[in-house]
């Protein structure tokens, strides 16, 4: 599917977040764009860094693809607290696994994920960009964090670095990688984006839907994130 208005298709995906469904009402723009433009039905969904899986509280995105399609739904997590949290219909479904750029293949290898699945979910306030650069299997949609304290010019990418969870610290702006860059990864890998939260990027494959939204208009202005600051010297490359 070719977009040719794009302010038309944007105005649509927006006005379609829901409250409890992701961040920023992520879940809504998923249906939406499923129902509207795919025109199919999602069958297998996985989230990285989703964090409690509630219907209530929480972030995770495809938790109402589950709730409304009853399409398998799996999700990796490190921290047994989240689980801890999480609503009971939803414990099975999470797994402790720390996905890294060299290991991401294996895993879902070894959760029998299929190479086509509908959505994949990249949250993990860091390595974003190198384990979808490494990731071999080509979801429908993918879902991917960026930083948006980097301005939409900027080409920059955290460093890779496969122990970067031991270190993370969440109220430090060093990490993941603009959207320039995301953006270019995409296209490399087949992508087209075709929509932008505060802090989330959506994908999809090219052949799919085929667009080219100047990223001045998805991300306009670099956001404050939380307040958070550099604590430690960037080791940004210029991707």
């Amino acid at each position: 599917m070719i977009i040719d208005n794009i302010e038309e298709f944007l105005e649509d995906l927006g006005s379609s977040k829901k409250k409890n469904t992701g961040q920023y009402g992520e879940g809504g723009i998923l249906e939406k764009l499923f129902e509207d433009y795919l025109k199919i039905k999602p069958t297998f969904c996985l989230e990285f860094g989703s964090g409690t899986v509630s219907s209530k509280r929480g972030t995770a995105n495809i938790r109402y693809l589950y709730d409304e399609y009853k399409c398998k739904c799996v999700y990796f997590e490190i921290d047994e607290g989240k689980l801890t949290n999480t609503d009971g219909k939803y414990k099975e479904q999470i797994h402790m696994e720390t996905i890294t750029a060299s290991n991401v293949n294996d895993i879902f290898k070894k959760y029998k994920v299929p190479n086509d699945l509908d959505v994949l979910v990249i949250d993990i306030d860091g390595q974003d960009y190198w384990v979808w650069k490494n990731l071999d299997y080509k979801p429908k949609i993918v879902l991917i964090e960026f930083n948006p304290s980097l301005s939409s010019e900027e080409l920059k990418v955290m460093h890779e670095d496969e122990n970067h969870n031991e270190w993370r610290d969440t109220k430090c702006s060093y990490y993941g990688a603009s959207i320039s860059s995301m953006k270019k990864l995409g296209k490399q890998k087949g992508y087209s984006l075709v929509y932008s939260t505060d802090r989330n990027l959506f994908f999809v494959q090219k052949e799919l839907i085929d667009v080219d939204i100047d990223k001045k208009i998805l991300h306009p202005k670099s956001l404050k994130d939380f307040g958070r600051k550099y604590k430690m010297e960037p080791k940004w490359l210029e991707i």
